[in-house]
């Protein structure tokens, strides 16, 4: 089975690499965007089919699959049919759904045309709840304020669509939660008027699609921000939602052995909505480039000179891992402990504050050996699940992964424009890691004395119109590439 779509090719595989490890999964077949011969043969059908002579083409919002169009071997014949998303507003505005086939003698020919019940597309999936032979289309409907939110399943043939299921929801992902061998449907759905969400794990029996188990989430859990899939099989679920003081929290539930859903908190022993309470909206991610995904767990803030809190101090664990606490539960005050000192010393600090040196070339060891600041090889043991530590930077929405050994024992200090560095606690004059925030076509700062060598400074991404860039310094003891490794921009 291949599946195509007409974006761009880098950014279009890019979108569509699946964090689930389900059997069989249709974006293993992805191969490169059709023609834009195909895209234009296609739309001149569909606009000489519609009413009027003109048509709309309908692009989803989220998802993977970001294209009005989706090319699909259905019936494994080596040809690709075409899924299409459009309007006719002359006759209606809500989305409709295409299946074309391109024969050899006549080209592109319509073979089904279905209204569906939204103006717009949320997102789009695709999944395999038969079998891998056969595509299932999954298409999030919603209106232009997205305030109301349908989703419609279909299987997909080469002599059309046939919809199986529909329902109201919030969030919806797809992946082989229950070690069956092929997909489940996962939906969260509206807020009920009690208040609590609830989710809802679906799978085929007897050819049709069914309930299997229904969890009502956590009633701290006021709003689901995000529904994601792990790499397992069976595959864990990441729920990411706002609670009520309008902070966010994370839960991670699991299909368990008896055939319901229920939360990981159960299993480690901890709760893992307050592990994971933050106050800005992070998302469950694999933070550390194993596959895995991770729920963030913030351990103390920093505030800049304007009293904004501007940096996270944060740790991302694996809750879903769960033969790592069956011998050893894991306790809050296992993480608690290892909240960093927000004392006034943590307090950033501009460049006229300095006194020391940023960290030229020279031979340091002298200095480091007498300190009683941690030394590289002596890493503190990380408690059970956490993966990486590191700092957010909410300015520029961006993480900078930092050794274990760093926990509790470095303070951030700002500098100029919004630079910043670290140092340890001990050493205040010693600055271990330096960012540095560049314009668009501009330089890193020549001052060596303050922010060391520019060849040393490795560029991690750019947000807000600004180039990001990081060093460590000679007497961090920390390669500059290995800190960049996972480093990212978070949105």
């Amino acid at each position: 089975m291949r599946v195509k779509g007409f974006i761009g090719l880098v950014f279009f595989l890019l979108l569509c690499i699946p964090l689930s490890g389900c059997v069989g999964s249709v974006e293993e077949y992805l191969e490169a965007p059709a023609t834009g011969a195909d895209q234009s043969a296609i739309i001149q059908v569909l606009t000489e089919a519609s009413g009027s002579g003109t048509i709309k083409l309908k692009y989803p919002r989220s998802g993977s699959y970001l294209s009005p169009f989706l090319f699909v071997d259905l019936n494994q014949d080596g040809t690709d049919e075409a899924i299409a998303f459009y309007a006719d507003e002359s006759l209606s505005r809500n989305v409709r759904v295409a299946l074309l086939i391109n024969r050899p003698d006549i080209g592109w020919q319509i073979v089904s045309d279905t209204e569906s019940i939204g103006t717009d597309i949320d997102r789009v999936e695709l999944g395999s709840f038969y079998e891998e032979e056969l595509v299932s289309l999954v298409v999030g409907y919603t209106s232009v304020n997205m305030s109301d939110k349908y989703m419609e399943v279909y299987n997909c043939r080469a002599d059309g669509l046939a919809q199986l299921y529909e329902q109201s929801y919030s969030q919806f992902v797809i992946a082989d939660f229950t070690d069956s061998g092929t997909d489940d449907l996962a939906v969260v759905g509206p807020q009920s008027q009690s208040g609590r969400l609830g989710l809802s794990l679906m799978t085929v029996q007897s050819g049709k699609i069914a309930t299997v188990s229904t969890i009502l989430l956590d009633a701290r859990l006021k709003s689901c921000t995000g529904l994601l899939a792990g790499s397992g099989i069976p595959a864990s679920l990441y729920v990411d939602g706002q609670l009520a003081d309008s902070s966010w929290a994370t839960d991670v539930i699991r299909y368990d052995e008896s055939g319901r859903l229920t939360s990981c908190s159960l299993k480690i022993g901890a709760d893992i909505i307050s592990l994971t309470s933050r106050p800005q909206q992070l998302s469950s991610r694999d933070a550390d480039g194993d596959g895995y995904l991770e729920s963030p767990v913030v351990l103390g803030s920093v505030q800049d000179g304007n009293g904004q809190e501007r940096w996270l101090w944060v740790s991302y664990y694996d809750f879903a891992d769960l033969e790592q606490f069956e011998e050893e539960p894991l306790g809050q005050t296992q993480i608690l402990p290892f909240a960093l000192d927000l004392s006034a010393d943590s307090t950033p600090q501009s460049d006229s504050d300095w006194n020391g040196q940023a960290g030229e070339e020279e031979d340091d060891s002298s200095n480091q050996s007498s300190s009683s600041h941690p030394q590289a090889g002596q890493e503190e043991e990380k408690p059970q699940g956490e993966r990486i530590f590191g700092l957010i930077d909410l300015k520029y929405d961006c993480f900078v992964p930092l050794p274990e050994r760093w926990k509790g024992a470095v303070q951030l200090r700002e500098m100029l424009d919004g630079n910043w560095c670290l140092v340890w606690s001990d050493e205040p004059d010693m600055r271990l890691f330096i960012f540095q925030a560049v314009e668009s076509g501009g330089q890193l700062s020549a001052n060596s004395e303050l922010y060391g060598r520019s060849e040393g400074y490795l560029r991690i991404g750019s947000s807000g119109g600004m180039g990001l860039y990081v060093y460590a310094t000679p007497q961090s003891g920390v390669d500059t590439y290995t800190l960049r490794a996972n480093a990212c921009i978070l949105s």
